[in-house]
């Protein structure tokens, strides 16, 4: 039940300026989001407690997970924030402007607490869900330790800080079902793989992964909501605005969890979730395009950087008896 509420950043184009051309703006980076959360946010810790029906305030057990199935429908000129996985109705990538009906969630205090500033809500009901202790600074000594690594130093040591920031709230919410794959040969000699039975390991500590991702995911969208006319594009912990303007947000290059200048663009176009392109004021053209491999990014332009352009040279293995041939195929922005 509780890794039902374990999903990761947030990356979401505003569809006023979706797959239009806009002109010069800003850029802005969370300092190490996820150690910055870890940091200085309550976290839970210990066995929760079930509960059933609405959670109701406890000072011993102030974080939660609950359980609800809810009727919503977006608020005027206010960004989606809900994203529905394993739902024939939804497409699991995109951000839902209305459920069309009852839809159930599993979601933490946080990510309720924006639910209900972004979204309408025509009918709720509250099923169950489970009580967590919390405290804050479990891991400020951990994280004090690398940021002056990342800061004093570069190249590989700056490399290994940085990763040993990122990568520690997800080794909590490991999954414990595993899965391998062993190779072997078919009748026609060609390699193939059979997947062996699941098998059950001990977790970590599941609801830090959790809540340090829902964090995250509000801090982003409550940004993004607050420069919303402004607002063209945002994934994880970078932000892209429009204009000059210094947004009310807490600049700092280098403070943890503040907002650093990442860079300035003359202008952009933002397709959708991880597609976009962008000319910097020294006349570079930064693309970024899931899938599209860097010599083909060379191809692109703002006359061609649509849906439906097709490029040809994205290498694909392809099995034959003896061994992998790479071999070129199309690519296509859908």
């Amino acid at each position: 039940d509780i890794r039902r509420a374990y999903r990761g950043g947030y990356t979401y184009t505003n569809k006023i300026f979706q797959a239009k051309d806009v002109g010069e703006g800003l850029v802005y980076d969370v300092n190490s989001m996820y150690p910055s959360v870890m940091y200085d946010e309550n976290l839970p810790y210990g066995v929760p407690i079930f509960f059933e029906g609405e959670y109701l305030p406890d000072d011993e057990y102030p974080l939660y997970i609950q359980k609800i199935k809810a009727d919503l429908v977006i608020k005027p000129d206010h960004i989606p924030t809900i994203q529905c996985k394993g739902n024939m109705y939804f497409n699991s990538t995109e951000y839902i402007e209305s459920t069309n009906g009852m839809l159930t969630m599993y979601v933490t205090n946080v990510d309720l607490e924006v639910i209900f500033e972004q979204y309408d809500v025509l009918d709720i009901e509250y099923i169950n869900g489970y009580k967590f202790k919390c405290t804050k600074g479990l891991f400020c000594a951990y994280i004090d330790t690398y940021m002056e690594m990342k800061k004093n130093n570069t190249g590989a040591k700056r490399q290994l800080a940085k990763l040993m920031l990122n990568n520690l709230y997800g080794k909590f919410a490991s999954n414990p079902k595993t899965q391998c794959k062993i190779p072997y040969l078919n009748e026609e000699n060609e390699v193939e793989y059979k997947t062996l039975t699941a098998e059950d390991k001990e977790p970590v500590y599941t609801p830090v992964g959790v809540f340090v991702t829902s964090y995250a995911r509000a801090r982003i969208q409550r940004t993004a909501q607050s420069v919303y006319h402004r607002f063209c594009y945002c994934d994880t912990d970078s932000i892209h605005i429009i204009n000059k303007d210094i947004p009310n947000i807490d600049i700092d290059d280098k403070e943890l969890g503040k907002w650093a200048l990442e860079g300035e663009f003359i202008r952009a176009r933002f397709l959708r979730a991880k597609t976009y392109i962008e000319e910097y004021p020294d006349g570079t053209i930064n693309v970024k395009c899931a899938g599209l491999p860097d010599n083909l990014k060379e191809l692109c332009n703002f006359d061609n950087f649509k849906v439906g352009l097709t490029l040809h040279g994205k290498l694909l293995p392809k099995r034959y008896e003896g061994g992998v041939v790479l071999e070129e195929t199309d690519f296509t922005i859908k």
